[in-house]
Parts: C-alpha cells; structure tokens; sequence
C-alpha cells in the first residue's frame, strides 16, 4: 500500500521529475517498494505447502 502511494506522489509531480526534480527518489522509493513486495510474494506463493486430496 505505502509502495503504490509512493508511486502516485511522484507521477502527480510528474514535471517536476521531468526537471530532476528529488521527488524522483520518492517514485523510485515506490517502485522499489514494489518490486520487494512482488518477490516476496511471489517466494511465498512458491514454497507453500501443496495439499493433495486423495480420490
């Protein structure tokens, strides 16, 4: 959640990274936030446990 917030403060000051402006690092925050969350995620949904069901 804080991750995509992060991505929407720095696309409404969207000119303003176009200029270098710092809050490019609060997007790049964002996006970094992203991405941890995608592979942890992701690791998780790999090594769950399957439960078969005989039948």
């Amino acid at each position: 959640m804080a991750g995509g917030g992060l991505l929407i403060a720095a696309g409404v000051a969207n000119l303003a990274i176009a200029d270098g402006s710092p809050i490019l690092f609060v997007g790049l925050l964002g996006y970094a936030a992203w991405l941890v969350w995608l592979l942890v995620t992701g690791v998780r949904l790999v090594l769950m446990p399957r439960k078969v069901r005989a039948a």
